[in-house]
């Protein structure tokens, strides 16, 4: 069985890496857009390694940004780096109203579409803060409070598995 592997939008912006930040950004066709392989993590959830680097998606912090502020930065670091935030809980969505949740707890069960992705110990999303769209400059990409209102459906596109 091969890797999954995976890229992720948010609300139309590729997440790419920058000197080992996530960001999502806005102008087509960036040659930078982060692919993923996705691995099962620990109870239930999955973890996302940067197919070019092999640093993990993580987050030195759980505590979400709020307001406008931006978000706690979503970084890449080397497996086992002790950070907080190592694997996500992934849900997935058959269209982006996100109506009819289904937790994904295998890689195998990714395809292409909606998902929300989680902190599994805090509850905060995965996502980047809509002020910043004023620019066309990359957009932090980090934890966001549920409390700040949603939707925090991203696509998620299958790329090989």
């Amino acid at each position: 069985m091969s890797d999954t592997l995976v890229q992720i939008q948010i609300n139309g912006a590729s997440v790419c890496i920058i000197n080992q930040q996530v960001y999502a950004t806005l102008l087509p066709g960036n040659p930078g857009t982060a692919t993923w392989v996705v691995t099962a993590g620990p109870d239930g959830s999955l973890v996302l390694t940067d197919q070019a680097s092999g640093l993990v998606l993580s987050d030195a912090s759980t505590t979400a940004g709020s307001g406008p502020s931006r978000p706690s930065p979503a970084i890449v670091a080397p497996a086992g780096s002790g950070l907080p935030v190592t694997s996500w809980n992934f849900v997935g969505f058959s269209d982006e109203d996100g109506d009819d949740a289904a937790a994904i707890k295998d890689p195998g069960q990714l395809t292409s579409g909606f998902y929300t992705i989680q902190d599994p110990g805090s509850g905060n999303f995965l996502f980047r803060n809509m002020i910043e769209d004023r620019s066309l400059l990359p957009k932090y990409v980090g934890l966001q409070d549920p409390s700040q209102g949603g939707p925090f459906e991203l696509v998620v596109q299958v790329i090989s598995g």
